[in-house]
Formats: structure tokens, sequence, C-alpha cells
């Protein structure tokens, strides 16, 4: 079938719907609706099959492709930790061969560039650019560049996974280029990369970010006195300290800084089937922080839940977002894994039970 014959068929379509023809259109609508980047993602594929014989469709192929993939992502990292990506992006091609600019515009970030003939360098620019500009933009003013730019390519390197000729430019071109320049940023990428691995860059590390960053909206950045910058690297050396820890090593698992107040509360020990030593815990902590984060893999995920269904009821403590399930990769294979965040409020009966 050409391309006319397939227009021709969509139009007497909808000119002549059947009596089953409207609720497939009507569904067809509402799915577009609640996922965009699908309409990019077909425009992409429609504009793929002209790319070859007009340089305006190869243009546009590429731009729909990008957006198509960074606002899954958006969608996906959202998911995880909601407003981290606060963001869509819109590309804008120009004629002449620019560094990449960009500005907000309607709720996106708005990307102008000129067209390069290699595809991946399109795709890394592009990408590298709405990073900078849509990540945890709140704390991004607060914090130095070496750290800023640790942020940015573990997210940039989380959403090139999937094009692997991409990362590999990336790696070669901007990575190896800034850390031989300066070694810090390495150091900082294999912490965040290793928080990754256990679901906890961005459903805690950067949760955090965001918090930290909506508090100090109405400050001038200060980065002369370093006091946020070295909180947030010793925040992170934290977190990863347990991330990485052995089954039964005992680490700190309660931060208390002058921006981050924060306590995890693993459940992972065989005794833990018993709820009262983890809730004995929690309240505990209350008192001196400001985020509990429960944590789990495996079979004790089915345990926080009983547990989050318990201290739910606390007037103290807020849930933060929906008890979901996680994937990750541990010795090989795919582990289960819960990470819920509760938020400290104030009240005049600390833990007691709203249902009394």
């Amino acid at each position: 079938m050409n391309l006319m014959n397939l227009l021709d068929l969509i139009y007497e379509f909808i000119k002549n719907p059947s009596l089953w023809g409207y609720p497939i259109l009507i569904f067809i609508i509402i799915y577009f609706l609640l996922n965009p980047e699908k309409v990019e993602k077909w425009g992409a594929i429609l504009f793929k099959a002209f790319a070859y014989f007009s340089v305006r469709a190869e243009k546009k192929h590429i731009s729909l492709d990008i957006q198509s993939y960074v606002n899954s992502f958006q969608k996906q990292i959202n998911d995880e930790s909601e407003g981290l990506l606060p963001y869509g992006i819109k590309i804008e091609w120009v004629s002449e061969e620019i560094t990449p600019e960009s500005f907000l515009a309607e709720g996106k970030v708005i990307i102008r560039l000129g067209h390069h003939k290699n595809r991946d360098e399109n795709i890394i620019r592009v990408i590298l650019e709405y990073i900078s500009q849509a990540l945890v933009p709140e704390i991004k003013h607060h914090i130095t560049k070496e750290v800023r730019q640790a942020i940015d390519f573990t997210v940039v390197k989380k959403i090139l996974s999937d094009v692997p000729s991409a990362l590999n430019r990336f790696y070669e071109t901007r990575y190896k280029p800034e850390v031989e320049e300066n070694p810090k940023i390495e150091e900082l990428c294999k912490m965040m990369e290793d928080l990754d691995s256990v679901g906890w860059f961005t459903r805690i590390f950067l949760r955090e970010m965001k918090e930290i960053g909506v508090e100090l909206k109405s400050r001038f950045p200060n980065l002369s006195e370093m006091d946020v910058n070295n909180e947030i690297i010793d925040f992170l050396r934290f977190l990863h300290t347990i991330a990485t820890k052995r089954p039964e090593e005992i680490v700190p698992l309660s931060f208390i800084g002058n921006f981050i107040k924060v306590a995890i509360v693993l459940v992972a020990r065989p005794e833990s089937i018993d709820l009262e030593p983890h809730k004995r815990r929690i309240k505990e902590h209350i008192s001196k922080v400001n985020s509990i984060y429960l944590a789990a893999r495996g079979g004790y995920v089915e345990l926080v839940k009983f547990l989050a269904k318990e201290i739910d009821n606390w007037s103290s403590l807020r849930r933060i977002g929906e008890l979901k399930v996680y994937s990750v990769r541990l010795n090989n294979r795919k582990v289960k894994s819960i990470c819920v965040r509760y938020k400290v409020i104030e009240s005049d009966g600390d833990n007691v039970d709203k249902r009394s």
C-alpha cells in the first residue's frame, strides 16, 4: 500500500466510521492525549520514510525521535520521584552551526541548534542541553560546577543507555575529557552510579536535592561559603556507604546536617518479620529528621508494605507517593525493591494513630 492509498483509507475511516469506528477513534485520541510522546514517536516514524529524500524531513524525523525519547524518559524519572524533570522538550533547528542554546517557554525547554551530520552528536547535544536546564533546576545555582556536572552526566548516561553508539560517543567526547581535567567529577559519578544501581539516585538523592533547592529558592547563591555544596557531597557519601555495605555491616543510618536531615530504615534482617523494632526505630528518628525512607529488597518488600500501612495512620508522618515496587540487578538477576519516603510533619501528638 502506498502513502496516498493509506491517506485515502484514513480519510474514509474518519468520514464514514462504522459503529465500531467511533470507540476506536475515541480510544486513540485519549491514548495520545495521555501519552503525547507516542504522537512524536509515530511522527518520527512517518518522517523517517522521507528523510532520505529531504533534509527538512530528516531534521523533523530526528527532532521528533529525540523529543519522544526524552519525554518518555521524563515520565519514567518523574514516576520514580515526582518533579525531578518538570519541563518537556522541543527542538528548533537553525540554519547556521551554533552552540546549542535553550530557554524555557510554555513548560518546555526550547533548544535551538544547528543540524549536525552525525545523528549521535545531535542526540548528545540536545540531551546535554536539556538536562542542564530541566533536571532539578531548583538546586543548580547553589552547587559547584563539578557537582552539577556529575549529576547531569549520571542522568545523561541513564538516558543514553538504550542508544549504545551515542553513549560511546558521549564517553569519548564529553565524559573522558571532563574527568581527565577534573578527577573529582569521576569520583562523584561513580558514587551516583552505585546509588542508581539500587534505585536510590532518583528516589532519595535527587529528591532531597530538589527539597533543598525549594528551601533555598529565595536566597542568592553563595558558593563562596560552600556549606550547601559540602553537605550535599557528605550526604552522597552517606547514602553510598549504606548502598554498598555488606549485609551484616553496621553503618550510620541517619544524616543530620543544616539542610538535609534524613533517616534510612532498612527492612532486611531475618528478625525483621516483627514490625515493632522498625516502628520503634522510626519513632526515635521523628524528632531529629525531616524525611524517613523505608527500603527493602526481595522478600522484605511485602513487609515494608505492611509496615507502611501501620505508620500511614501516624499523625506525625505523611507518606509521599505510592507504594511502588521496582527492579534492580543483584548478582546478575532481577530483584524487586522498594523505597518509600515519609515526610515528618509538625504535630502536637507525635506518633498518635489517626484512627484513635
